[in-house]
């Protein structure tokens, strides 16, 4: 969850988180993830019933969505669009995955030139 939110705040986005929530789930298993998220760069995180009750067990995760539409929007891309195919794959595979390299097979040197 961490290196999610912290993905999408690269793209100068502010994330929330949905906690599915379940039966079986104790309270304070929400309140670790809330601080978790936060702590991480998240809005929040809301707990959510969608999957029982349908769209009103998601009411908390939409509110939490509208208020970061509401937050600067400073979206941009990981790379200048310019770039070539390759070195826009070397920049996602580094920046969001944390790879060291990026090594490509034969047929896909030919297929991104």
């Amino acid at each position: 969850m961490i290196k999610q939110i912290q993905n999408v705040k690269q793209h100068g986005i502010t994330p929330v988180v949905a906690i599915n929530a379940f039966e079986t789930d104790h309270p304070e298993e929400y309140d670790a993830i809330r601080r978790i998220a936060v702590e991480a760069g998240a809005l929040g995180a809301a707990v959510t019933y969608h999957h029982r009750d349908g769209g009103t067990g998601a009411g908390e995760l939409a509110q939490m969505v509208i208020d970061a539409t509401n937050q600067p929007n400073n979206f941009q891309f990981l790379y200048d669009e310019k770039q070539p195919i390759k070195a826009k794959i070397e920049t996602i595979a580094r920046k969001i995955y944390g790879a060291a390299d990026v090594s490509y097979t034969p047929q896909a040197l030919t297929q991104i030139s």
